[in-house]
């Protein structure tokens, strides 16, 4: 039987964000746009373990009077939306936008739903993707400023193959590796990066000495 979880609805919250070992991984292409992305399936199945951990629902909805814009045979939607976290007797209601284009109207609605539940439950619980694409949670001003100057190191010194990463990241992602040694490689990461929230673009983007560094302690 599930132990009961006595935390506030704001404190799982909390909690979940502060879940530096969780991520999402971006499974799905748009070839037309050239960026890859996460589905709803990939978002559920990261999140969906927390939420009943914590005991934790959720609603969206399209609230007031919606926009419609005809265009070359499209239709662009538009409206103010709604999602709501219960846990017990407590809700948070969360005012969003809700936007998509398709040639049919209620496909139009249905995807800004889907993609509105995808990017506001990314963004309400601090969930990190992997790329530096539309979809990306973690891009806040403060790591913008690393990124360009993680950028100019990489014309000096050679960046950290993709191997090297996916053996950090399978690393911080191994539920059977002990939490605490978890803990110390991100925080040691976070210490590295002078970063307070863990971003995988932001590890990517080292070079061969960080992987090297991170090696020696933890692989």
């Amino acid at each position: 039987m599930q132990q009961e979880n006595k935390k506030t609805l704001i404190e799982s919250i909390g909690e979940i964000q502060s879940n530096i070992n969780i991520f999402v991984g971006k499974n799905a292409r748009n070839e037309y746009n050239k960026y890859n992305y996460f589905t709803e399936s990939d978002l559920y199945q990261t999140l969906k373990p927390q939420l009943k951990e914590h005991n934790i629902t959720y609603t969206i909805q399209a609230i007031g009077d919606p926009t419609f814009i005809n265009n070359d045979k499209m239709v662009s939607y538009y409206s103010k939306g709604l999602l709501t976290l219960y846990k017990g007797n407590e809700k948070l209601e969360l005012g969003i936008i809700l936007s998509a284009q398709n040639s049919d109207i209620a496909k139009a609605i249905g995807s800004a739903l889907t993609y509105g539940a995808r990017y506001w439950l990314c963004k309400t619980f601090g969930i990190a993707t992997d790329e530096l694409d539309p979809d990306s949670t973690e891009i806040s001003k403060e790591n913008s400023n690393q990124v360009i100057k993680e950028k100019n190191k990489q014309q000096i010194n050679n960046s950290m193959s993709l191997d090297q990463y996916n053996n950090i990241k399978t690393f911080i992602l191994n539920n059977d590796k002990d939490l605490d040694v978890k803990e110390k490689a991100t925080n040691w990461i976070k210490d590295e990066l002078k970063i307070s929230k863990l971003d995988p673009s932001l590890i990517k983007k080292q070079n061969e000495k960080f992987y090297i560094k991170f090696k020696e302690r933890f692989l």
